[in-house]
């Protein structure tokens, strides 16, 4: 996991452990394939699910990287496995730009991007990480910074 700051975007990569978590099983699922091919004993729960598990994890719950910018508006763009999923906000609707940890104790407490609205809404956009390195948590903390000077 890394947070960079390039140009007045912020970039945050999210951990390699997941995905490498998710080909390890579809390893397997390659070798209850080669069971079902070659008529060995096979799980076929097993094969769909070693197939299906890791799409839906990678294409729709984990992104690879999170890119949010501003200029006018804040664009939050997160890349997934084989989509991108953009969301735009107008800063003249918000009202106050906040990172959060959320529940859980120091292990499970992951850091979220807080966005309240002026009309009473929240957006909360996780960054999938526990912010361990004092430099990326105060680099992303100074990036809030200057887009709450605009709000």
């Amino acid at each position: 996991m890394s947070i960079e700051n390039l140009n007045g975007k912020i970039i945050i990569k999210t951990s390699l452990l997941t995905r490498v978590f998710c080909l390890i099983v579809v390893l397997a699922g390659v070798y209850q394939g080669y069971l079902f091919l070659s008529g060995g004993l096979y799980d076929l729960l097993g094969l769909t699910l070693s197939f299906l598990i890791p799409f839906i994890v990678l294409n729709f719950i984990y992104p690879s990287q999170i890119t949010i910018f501003s200029d006018e508006e804040i664009v939050v763009l997160s890349k997934f496995l084989f989509r991108a999923q953009e969301l735009k906000l107008k800063v003249s609707e918000i009202k106050l730009v906040e990172l959060r940890k959320s529940r859980g104790g120091s292990t499970s407490g992951n850091f979220s991007i807080d966005i309240s609205m002026k009309d009473g809404s929240r957006k909360f956009i996780p960054t999938f990480s526990k912010l361990y390195s004092r430099d990326a948590r105060e680099c992303l903390e100074n990036f809030l910074r200057t887009i709450n000077t605009r709000c």
